[in-house]
């Protein structure tokens, strides 16, 4: 495939699903990242019957635009509809023929990106959605809709520590938090991913207080199985 044709863009998607769902199901591998981005070059959706437009500026301007708005819509949905082929090829695979369990069930699928839904511009770090599907054989509950954040109480600062004049959303738990459930969820324990003090990554933009780092340092409640 000429991957530099927007064209081929679908094909391309679709080889690398193809491609992670072999290596999980031989035990090639058992982590791997599929990224979507703006570095792939989505200039031009009209190739499929929707929209074109840059998804860069499109992540800027889609609050402000209604066109920029649906031409964005048009985009994620896209993406969606590559994740549910993703999901639905690794639920055909069954793992377990005694309780029918799929490589579905035994893994932890997040689908994540860097748009915020703040009502204001797409790309502050805060209001981040987030899927998880799969389980990881019961270690994560599925099937839910869970918000972390603490209504009445409104985010203060900016990623630059700079306030945060037009935001329309509240505070709720650092990112780091996910990630420690994510790694505890795969049977890992804090000795095998703190580096120097508790939780992980790094706390430097929580400012002025805005976030909790003792949270920060826990994985999220409720979210076990």
């Amino acid at each position: 495939l000429d991957l530099a044709s927007d064209g081929n863009l679908l094909a391309a998607t679709d080889a690398h699903i193809d491609m992670l769902t072999a290596a999980f199901a031989c035990d090639r591998t058992r982590v791997a990242t599929l990224m979507l981005c703006p570095g792939t070059d989505l200039r031009d959706f009209s190739s499929f019957g929707g929209p074109g437009g840059d998804h860069h500026n499109l992540s800027h301007d889609g609050v402000y635009n209604p066109a920029g708005a649906d031409a964005l819509g048009y985009i994620n949905n896209w993406y969606a509809k590559r994740v549910a082929s993703f999901l639905s090829k690794l639920d055909s695979i069954v793992e377990d023929p005694d309780t029918g369990a799929t490589l579905l069930d035994n893994s932890i699928v997040y689908w994540g990106n860097e748009d915020g839904c703040n009502g204001y511009d797409a790309h502050p770090g805060w209001a981040m959605p987030t899927l998880l599907a799969g389980g990881a054989g019961g270690a994560i509950k599925t099937g839910r809709y869970i918000d972390y954040r603490t209504l009445g109480k409104g985010i203060q600062y900016d990623a630059g520590g700079y306030s945060a004049d037009q935001p329309t959303d509240y505070i709720g738990r650092p990112f780091n938090s996910l990630l420690i459930s994510l790694m505890q969820a795969m049977g890992l324990a804090p000795e095998d991913y703190e580096n120097g003090g508790a939780g992980y990554g790094d706390y430097a933009g929580i400012y002025n207080g805005q976030y909790s780092v003792s949270d920060g340092q826990q994985p999220l409640p409720f979210l076990a199985g």
